[in-house]
């Protein structure tokens, strides 16, 4: 059970507004524009910064207490996401920026990205293409939960790149492979063990999925006391 909002009248519609548990902990600071209904309620409605206990930081906009518009989202893990966000979700087009793994070398650059569409925290971009990369290879196209899905086009860091369709990760149905020597195969590409599709393989791995850190934020909005 929550307790009440500790409201500290700033200026204009503007308020540093804490929200506790009953033991006194603060479960998140909300720091700017509201709006006040008839009956004296209060709404998140506005450009605000908000602070929850578990590191993770908003900045945007609310619409009657709920995240909506753009936004910029920091989480501990130093990942970020940048875009629309509609009722506390990130829909439409945005980027999400993975950080480093932990055991990742300090002198070795890392990069994992994701700047294209979302739907409710997903990575699906379906009619629509989006780009990501993990370091040095590189894919652009249509997504879904994460993963190829649809057409696009796959550049490995070699040199070589594939245009045509994918399925769930996979390069699977028709189009071009291109090595970097010109030497091109073009027809139809099925996932299978033999020597010819070797060039063609993807580990599953290289897919980044559905970004955790966002389902969290979406379900800290409904745990936290949120209003």
């Amino acid at each position: 059970m929550l307790s009440q909002f500790y409201v500290l009248p700033t200026n204009g519609n503007a308020d540093l507004m804490f929200q506790k548990d009953d033991l006194g902990n603060i479960l998140y600071r909300y720091d700017g524009e509201y709006l006040q209904d008839k009956d004296g309620t209060k709404y998140h409605h506005g450009h605000a910064t908000v602070r929850f206990r578990n590191g993770i930081q908003f900045v945007g906009r609310f619409h009657m207490g709920h995240p909506e518009g753009k936004a910029t989202i920091s989480f501990p893990s130093s990942s970020t996401y940048e875009g629309v966000v509609v009722q506390g979700s990130a829909h439409g087009e945005g980027k999400f920026v993975w950080s480093a793994p932990a055991d990742w070398p300090p002198d070795k650059k890392f990069r994992k990205e994701y700047s294209g569409w979302f739907d409710r925290g997903s990575l699906t971009s379906k009619g629509k293409k989006s780009l990501y990369v993990l370091n040095k290879d590189i894919y652009q196209g249509e997504f879904e939960d994460g993963r190829a899905h649809g057409k696009g086009t796959f550049l490995w860091e070699d040199g070589r790149y594939f245009i045509g369709e994918f399925v769930n990760g996979k390069v699977h149905g028709e189009g071009k492979l291109v090595y970097p020597d010109g030497k091109e195969q073009q027809g139809r590409f099925e996932p299978c063990t033999a020597y010819w599709y070797k060039p063609l393989n993807i580990p599953p791995r290289f897919w980044p999925g559905n970004p955790i850190e966002l389902k969290i934020f979406t379900d800290l909005l409904e745990t936290e006391g949120w209003k």
